[in-house]
This record gives C-alpha cells, sequence and structure tokens, in this order.
C-alpha cells in the first residue's frame, strides 16, 4: 500500500506493540520508538520534497505450521525487500502475533539514499510474484489471502455466504480478544456462533465447525488458517506470552518485597525510626502491597 503519511501507519503498527503483541525486530535509518521513527522517515522527505506519496507499507504473512523463528522471517523480509527495491532505503520490519498467521510489516520510503524515487508500479503484481518464489526457494507453506469482511456489502451476499462471512468477520474480531479456546468459544457464542469441535482419541483438536442460524460450516471451508490445528497452536503461542507476562509481573512483585524487607531491616537499625516508617508507607502504597503491623 502506497501512502503519505507515516504518522497514521506508525501509530497502528506501534499500539500492538504496546498491547504487547508485537515487536520492532529491525530497522534502517530510523529509531525504533514511535515518535522518533515517525520523525526520522519525515526527515527523510527532506531529499526528493516533490514525491507526496512516499510511504510503502506492506505486510508478509506466514503460516503457522512452519514455526519460523524471528531471524528466518527477517532474513525472508529482507529478500523480499531488496527485490522490491526496497533495501537502499529507510524501514522498519514490525512483528505482529495478534492474528493465527504470524506476519511481519514493513514500512519503507520510497525515497533511496540517493535521492531517487523508488518505483511502486505493478507493486502487488510483483510482491505477489516474490512471495511465490520465496515460497518455493524456503519450502513455505502458502498462506490463503484473507478477505476484509467489513468491507463486503453483505446484503448483496445469499443466506448460507451471508452467515459465512458473518462468521469470519466474528473471528477476525475474537481472535485477538481471546487467550484461551475457552474464551474463543464464549466469545463466539455471544455473537451466536457455536463451536463445533472434534478431537482424537489423544484429546487434541482434529476438526473445527462453526454454527450460526442452524447452518454448519467447516472452518477450513471459510480458510484454512482457522483449522482446529491452527487455531490450537495460536492459543498455546498467546499463553506462552501471557504466561511470560505473568512471571514478569511475579519477579517485579518479588523485588518489591525484598526492597521493603530491605527498607524495614534499615528502619531498626535508623535513628530516625518515625521517618524510615513513612518512607516503608510510601513505598508499600505506591506498589499497591497490602500489609498489617503493630506499633
Amino acid at each position: 500500500m502506497i501512502g503519505r503519511s507515516y504518522k497514521g501507519v506508525c501509530n497502528y503498527l506501534h499500539a500492538k506493540i504496546e498491547n504487547g503483541i508485537g515487536e520492532v525486530l529491525e530497522c534502517r535509518g530510523v529509531r525504533t520508538e514511535r515518535s522518533g521513527m515517525i520523525a526520522d522517515f519525515n526527515s527523510g522527505r527532506l531529499y526528493n520534497e516533490k514525491l507526496s506519496r512516499c510511504v510503502w507499507h506492506a505486510a508478509l504473512s506466514f503460516s503457522p505450521e512452519d514455526k519460523l523463528v524471528d531471524e528466518k522471517m527477517l532474513e525472508i523480509a529482507k529478500q523480499w525487500m531488496t527485490k522490491m527495491d526496497l533495501h537502499d532505503t529507510q524501514w522498519a520490519i514490525i512483528k505482529h502475533t495478534d492474528t493465527v498467521h504470524p506476519h511481519l510489516h514493513i514500512v519503507a520510503s520510497r525515497i533511496a539514499d540517493d535521492g531517487r524515487t523508488i518505483n511502486d508500479s505493478n507493486n502487488y503484481k510483483r510482491s505477489q510474484a516474490i512471495c511465490r518464489e520465496l515460497e518455493k526457494k524456503y519450502n513455505l507453506t502458502p498462506v490463503p489471502e484473507i478477505r476484509q469482511e467489513e468491507k463486503i456489502n453483505h446484503e448483496k451476499l445469499r443466506s448460507r455466504d451471508k452467515i459465512k462471512s458473518e462468521i469470519h468477520l466474528a473471528l477476525q474480531q475474537v481472535l485477538t480478544k481471546s487467550n484461551s479456546i475457552g474464551e474463543f468459544n464464549l466469545l463466539m457464542k455471544e455473537r451466536k456462533i457455536e463451536c463445533l469441535w472434534k478431537y482424537n482419541p489423544d484429546g487434541s483438536p482434529r476438526g473445527l465447525s462453526f454454527e450460526k442460524e442452524g447452518v454448519k460450516i467447516k472452518a477450513s471451508d471459510i480458510n484454512r488458517i482457522y483449522s482446529a490445528r491452527h487455531l490450537q497452536f495460536y492459543f498455546e503461542r498467546k499463553q506462552h506470552r501471557v504466561q511470560g507476562q505473568a512471571n514478569n509481573a511475579v519477579k517485579s512483585s518479588i523485588n518489591d518485597l525484598a526492597y521493603a524487607a530491605k527498607t524495614f531491616a534499615e528502619i531498626n537499625d535508623s535513628k530516625d525510626y518515625d521517618e524510615g516508617v513513612i518512607r516503608l508507607d510510601k513505598f508499600l502504597k505506591t506498589k499497591q502491597i497490602k500489609y498489617g503491623r503493630k506499633f
């Protein structure tokens, strides 16, 4: 997508980072934080002030089946950028993990280091051809294109197609809000959509269908990325991230308590006992640590 505003796209990408579902993997010619990235991109406009549509924003999606590490996704993204002539310019590569399939956002300037304008003609077709080439080179699983359901005129769809589109829209909305299969089932049910899971003897999911208004539709008929196996992997990955955040919170609480204990020990040895107690009280209140004391 070619645009005019760095602020809009950078705000969108960094909002996901601030919500814990994204991270900057690498930058060239711009800083990683939101304000610095916007300022640096805008500074680059000075080298070609006549070019108004200088923002290039693209996304590369990967199948959860491939289980790629960040380094490999970054390597593939850089090869895509080189073939699209976006390597000798300012750019940022940002990973988002808010969907079933991991994906990278690439923001780049169409102003090359030497001031020339980077060609954007037939950019979609060129990008698709390069993606197919990279899929073969790295033996990647092709990711089917996902329709933007909110942009579809649902009034013109026939009954079954309309329900299928409504389920797809619900999936796109619910997946970002749920951290487990249980939450996912509950949020879908609130939208009057039943999740019909099938399980293997070992308890692992082997199939998934959705039912709304008496119409049953297989998850894979909506899009293969919503298959039972893909969703299971998505929620396992999300649980791992949530657990990591919880562990960090526990470590932080332990550090707070250790500091409080140290402060309390210092109070006992302090000549100014009252001042020490007041200092400890303030610290515990700022950390929302509940405690009892007797004097």
